[in-house]
């Protein structure tokens, strides 16, 4: 092989190039299997999503505000305080759920438990209902 005196390089011939240790604008797409990166990175489309809009739509823990649309959940929320408009899980909040920390409940309408433990129960008009009874009353 005979040595070369003169190597002519356009600058076109880089662009397909990315450089390891050199900072560099990459002017055509390129694909990866696993990234790590030192330092800042700036994205401008990842995996085809506009990263800025992304972004700009994702809930962070600081977010305040009202969040739009149907959502499901399939992990843990915490939230400080909770303000629903319509229903959680089909029920109205609050007015459809009973806590075990209520000290007083006034349950209307017709209603079937399947377990219920109380330690007072008191039945306003029962006359509907001669056979109702509860555990440590005679019957009403």
């Amino acid at each position: 092989m005979e040595p070369v005196d003169t190597v002519h390089i356009t600058k076109d011939a880089f662009q397909n190039i990315l450089l390891s240790s050199t900072a560099q604008k990459a002017l055509v797409p390129f694909s990866f299997t696993d990234i790590r990166t030192e330092g800042s990175v700036k994205i401008g489309t990842l995996n085809g999503i506009d990263f800025t809009s992304f972004v700009r739509s994702v809930v962070t823990e600081e977010f305040s505000g009202l969040i739009r649309g149907q959502k499901t959940v399939t992990g843990s929320i915490s939230a400080d305080s909770l303000f629903i408009d319509r229903t959680l899980n089909k029920y109205k909040f609050p007015q459809d759920l009973v806590t075990t920390s209520q000290k007083r409940l006034q349950i209307s309408g017709i209603k079937s438990f399947t377990n219920l433990t109380a330690e007072k129960v008191k039945i306003h008009n029962s006359r509907p209902y001669p056979n109702l009874c509860t555990c440590n009353e005679a019957l009403i």
